[in-house]
């Protein structure tokens, strides 16, 4: 969410006219504006859908029933106050609750019911409404747990927009405290009380006959809001919203509109009264002048218009006329306002570069209220219409792009939208290059001047930006026009989809192998991604399996339990099985169960688990028909790919690799590398929009020729060091294993080599230092701790050659 801050100092400004207006002798640009090509009852249903898919907390079965990419969030709201604040809507393309914005769409859209109730019904949308107005209001009452206390934001807006992921994985990533405003003047949020007051009184109109019990407690909590608002006079205690939602132009105007819902909703005389008072307080179009301004429309932060339609048609006094007849000549150009008011070639009248369509279309829903006033007078009226019809049909394409996602093949593809987005390395310019999601109804900022031009980028987010202010006018004026034109059959919409195949990613490569020494293994190095998007999520139950053909292991007289595995570098803690036999002759399967690490896509390190696992024969063993090594290269970033002969569950639910692994008859050749070092990686925070830096690639490893010495026992008490060299005349490595054959945990462990015997100009997952005549190699944190029975691989590199035999001890 990015907001202006819209300035109430008012100038006397000349109204900037496109070149195809003319004062006087008036005219607007020719439009293909035939009603006929719009669909408005599918664009009206689509409008409501965007609603669901912005929701927060526990989903019901109605809102899944429509989508399988938004699930369960943010099921701790308001957990730091020991209150449930779960639910309502994210405010945009961000995690946040700002419940100024949010309460001022769900009056709109309860007004809009009200407005046109026929529309809803004849399209079937009638229960989707419902739906919305419930799902905000019902927050509104949570958010009221006592005649003093509003809660009015739940997330913190700077850390929430310094994340770009989905909101199914916020709470993993940070906390998300509430924010409150009482009825004091120093702690008071007149703005946001009197709005959430004005949302609930329309909410208790709108079910008052499906659902009396429920319209009762919103009437309730919208008293005791307005009595708050009232006591308070004052936003000084509405402070975390600060450059995000601050109320510029205060809170008379919530008082005046929530007054007028609350007469409605009571018949309470009083209501209506104190209304009229607070419109005293509207701010003036020109400095120093008594008309009430008309050029600034309807927004989430001013709601006077909202409250002159309102006073117009419970008073009908001509001083509340006035100000909506002039912002509907204003906004067809045919009066100066101090807010310029500029009509583009294509035909929409642009205010301002930040969210240019919503506010195009606010007034619209304000035409429509205007339309059904009693001393509405014609000229006004027929300029209504045609402002209404000219303004939704941009919105939908008259100029050649629409500005509703999901309405047809013009609509935008990429949003300014974490959610829709569907990335995983918390990086809204990294991949995937279009979003995975269809953002089905939401309407994006549009243009950023006065001159139609659009760029459909997620980057944008002028442009492309949807929150939910910017839907709540345009589908008013969408359940207007549709009913307007004769209703007609209208499809529900659904945000139903296809995965794309690629929630998880699985690349392996060679780390090191020796199949030519009396001691066979090969070390394999694996990476996990979780890419998941239907929907996102923390997976803290993966496990990774890899099949091994050990044929020439058993003809031996060996077993499978003489085969040993053991780990040289793991991201997470994983238990790794014994092997057991599969059903096909020889083959065998280890493992590797991840259960407990949490990983999701939420960063470069957080999707990622890279695990390295050395496996040991007793024996000569030819490793190469193993389905789990066939076709695998090295472990460079350039050479690593997709194993054959691996699988990924999540849980019990295979979720990467074959059903069925078979042994590789003619495995392909697999060159020798040498290990790739491999340290454990730091996570990048990457805050919107800044690039998330990339990640420095892995050295390319030198080839290795057949090593030749035979791994070497070091016996040192408990401890054992066993070693292999590979050298390859201009470098060599040393690859040692350091196993704790005692019945004890040992907590660490020190490895000494000897500097006559060896060189070293690098290592991986290990500590190195330098005492006299050796080297003193200490493990990382995550190595140190070895069970009985367990053991850990590390390596060292140098340049020249080495011998042989190397001394080499461990304690």
């Amino acid at each position: 969410m990015h907001k202006n801050t819209k300035s109430f100092c008012k100038k006397v400004l000349m109204c900037s006219l496109s070149a195809s207006m003319v004062i006087g002798g008036f005219s607007l640009p020719t439009l293909k504006a035939d009603a006929a090509n719009y669909n408005y009852g599918d664009a009206l249903a689509k409008s409501l859908l965007f609603y669901q898919l912005q929701e927060s907390g526990k989903l019901s079965e109605e809102t899944l029933s429509r989508t399988n990419w938004r699930a369960d969030s943010a099921l701790k709201d308001g957990s730091d106050n020991g209150l449930d604040l779960t639910g309502g809507w994210y405010d945009a393309g961000d995690n946040v609750k700002f419940n100024l914005p949010m309460a001022y769409s769900s009056m709109v859209l309860g007004w809009s019911y009200l407005n046109n109730p026929k529309a809803y019904k004849e399209s079937g949308q009638e229960k989707w409404m419902l739906h919305d107005i419930k799902w905000a209001n019902d927050y509104f009452v949570k958010c009221n747990p006592d005649s003093n206390t509003y809660y009015y934001q739940v997330g913190d807006g700077g850390k929430d927009h310094g994340f770009w992921g989905a909101p199914e994985l916020v709470e993993t990533k940070m906390s998300r405290p509430s924010f409150k405003v009482d009825g004091t003047s120093a702690g008071g949020g007149s703005c946001v009380t009197g709005e959430a007051a004005a949302s609930l009184a329309v909410a208790s109109l709108v079910l008052k006959d499906s659902d009396p019990s429920r319209a009762a407690l919103y009437l309730s909590h919208a008293k005791t809001l307005y009595k708050m608002a009232e006591s308070a006079k004052s936003d000084a205690g509405y402070t975390a919203a600060s450059g995000f939602y601050t109320s510029y132009s205060g809170f008379y105007d919530e008082l005046s509109l929530a007054g007028c819902w609350l007469y409605k909703a009571t018949g309470d005389k009083t209501y209506l009264t104190k209304a009229e008072q607070y419109a005293e307080n509207f701010g003036s179009e020109f400095q120093g002048g008594d008309e009430i301004a008309y050029s600034w429309t309807m927004s989430w932060d001013d709601t006077h218009m909202g409250a002159c339609l309102l006073l117009a048609e419970l008073t009908g006094k001509d001083k509340y006329y006035t100000p909506i007849e002039n912002s509907i000549d204003c906004w067809n150009g045919k009066l100066e306002g101090s807010n310029s008011v500029r009509i583009t070639p294509g035909g929409l009248s642009f205010l301002s570069e930040w969210g240019s369509v919503r506010y195009a279309c606010n007034q619209a829903f304000i035409d429509t209220i205007y339309l059904g006033l009693d001393k509405a007078d014609k000229a006004h009226k027929d300029g209504a219409n045609a402002y209404i019809e000219r303004t939704i049909n941009y919105t939908l394409g008259s100029n050649g792009q629409n500005f509703m996602v999901g309405y047809n093949a013009q609509s935008p593809k990429n949003p300014h939208h974490r959610a829709a987005h569907g990335c995983w390395s918390n990086n809204l310019n990294a991949a995937p290059e279009n979003s995975r999601h269809t953002l089905v109804g939401a309407i994006v900022g549009g243009p950023g001047s006065a001159d139609d031009s659009y760029k459909d980028v997620r980057s944008d987010y002028q442009a492309n930006e949807v929150a939910c202010d910017y839907n709540a006018g345009f589908t008013g004026a969408c359940a207007y026009l549709y009913e307007k034109n004769g209703f007609g059959a209208v499809t529900t919409p659904t945000a139903i989809e296809k995965t794309d195949g690629e929630e998880f990613v699985l690349k392996a490569g060679i780390n090191a192998q020796d199949k030519n020494n009396k001691i066979n293994f090969v070390e394999l190095k694996t990476v996990i991604e979780n890419h998941t998007a239907w929907p996102a999520r923390v997976t803290d139950n993966l496990k990774l399996r890899m099949y091994f053909d050990l044929s020439d292991v058993i003809a031996q007289g060996n077993s499978a339990s003489d085969m040993k595995v053991s780990t040289t570098y793991m991201q997470h803690p994983v238990k790794i099985s014994s092997f057991k036999k599969s059903g096909n002759s020889g083959l065998y399967y280890i493992d590797l169960d991840l259960a407990g690490a949490e990983i999701y896509p939420g960063g470069q390190s957080e999707c990622k688990c890279e695990l390295q696992v050395r496996i040991t024969a007793p024996g000569k063993w030819d490793y190469s028909t193993s389905p789990c090594v066939a076709g695998l290269g090295g472990t460079s970033n350039s050479q690593m790919s997709a194993p054959k002969g691996m699988q990924l569950f999540e849980g019990s639910t295979l979720v990467l690799g074959e059903k069925t692994v078979d042994v590789v008859d003619e495995p392909t050749p697999t060159p020798v590398v040498t290990p790739t070092p491999t340290p454990k990686p730091t996570p990048t925070p990457t805050p919107t929009p800044t690039p998330t830096p990339k990640p420095t690639p892995t050295p390319t490893p030198k080839p290795t020729p057949t090593p030749t010495p035979e791994p070497t026992p070091t016996p040192s008490g408990s401890l054992t060091a066993e070693y292999s060299v590979n050298d390859w005349g201009s470098g060599y490595q040393v690859l040692i294993n350091v196993k704790n054959d005692s019945k004890t945990t040992t907590n660490t462990w020190t490895v000494k080599v000897n500097k006559s015997d060896i060189q070293i100009d690098s290592s991986w997952c290990v500590n190195i230092d330098e005492t006299g005549d050796y080297y003193v190699i200490t493990p990382m944190s995550w190595n140190s701790v070895l069970e009985p029975g367990a053991s850990t691989s590390f390596g060292v590199q140098g340049s020249g050659h080495v011998n042989s035999t190397v001394g080499i001890t461990v304690e």
